[in-house]
């Protein structure tokens, strides 16, 4: 009866342990080498590596550059005092996508207290950085349109001061923190444009265009062509004859 019991839990701990690995989440077990023993399904599906193609090799088959040896040697050092290491990395897919990833290793102990494996839960956050995104864009937009809709009621001139300063703070547009906003008036024969708000041009470029007409310098031949002029420097002294 005893021999019965012991084989009846040997096969359901069997049992259990491989309805654990197969589960959705990405399992990875190594030797105390970071050499590659198992793999499940999950794992292929985020990584792209099919099991033959990474069993016997280093886990350095899929590190990406992001992290650099500073990270992974502070990674090592938590593991060996603590067992375990939990945090968010980038990898890299058999197609050389990188990626974002939950990952949390555990060090498996022998009898002697010598790590023999590692235990490595992977979890794939593209989608979810996506999302997230996503959703810190949407807020950014509606924060800029909510705050120039509480300052619309001011002269044009600040108004559009405000609104160059909010829209160029958006750090996911990266626009260059330079930029102008002219207003055109007719003054005689002349089409004059008048600088009335800019954000980080250099004093003495400000100053030579603060008022000007159509055609006498890179921001009056822009405006009369209606096409983009290129300049090195647009803070350059001689930008007005780039």
């Amino acid at each position: 009866m005893n021999n019965f019991n012991k084989l009846y839990h040997t096969d359901l701990e069997l049992r259990l342990a491989a309805y654990v690995f197969e589960a959705h989440e990405a399992i990875i077990i190594t030797d105390n080498s970071l050499k590659v023993l198992r793999v499940n399904k999950a794992y292929t599906d985020i990584t792209g590596f099919a099991p033959e193609e990474i069993i016997g090799k280093t886990t350095k088959i899929y590190i990406s550059s992001i992290q650099n040896k500073d990270y992974y040697r502070n990674m090592r050092e938590i593991i060996t005092a603590n067992g375990y290491w939990e945090g968010e990395l980038y990898n890299q897919r058999k197609n050389g996508e990188l990626y974002p990833a939950l990952l949390s290793i555990s060090a498996v102990k022998d009898k002697k207290g010598n790590v023999s494996h590692y235990v490595g839960h992977l979890k794939d956050l593209a989608d979810y950085k996506n999302k997230e995104c996503a959703l810190s864009r949407k807020f950014d937009e509606e924060r800029v349109l909510s705050n120039l809709m509480n300052v619309s009621f001011k002269p044009m001139d600040e108004f559009l001061q405000q609104a160059i300063e909010q829209i160029t703070a958006i750090e996911w547009l990266r626009l260059e923190p330079t930029g102008a906003i002219f207003l055109t008036r007719n003054e005689g024969k002349a089409n004059m444009m008048k600088l009335v708000c800019n954000y980080n041009l250099d004093q003495h470029v400000s100053e030579q265009c603060a008022h000007i007409i159509f055609g006498e310098c890179l921001c009056g031949r822009a405006a009369r062509s209606k096409q983009i002029q290129f300049c090195s420097d647009i803070d350059d002294p001689r930008h007005e004859w780039a």
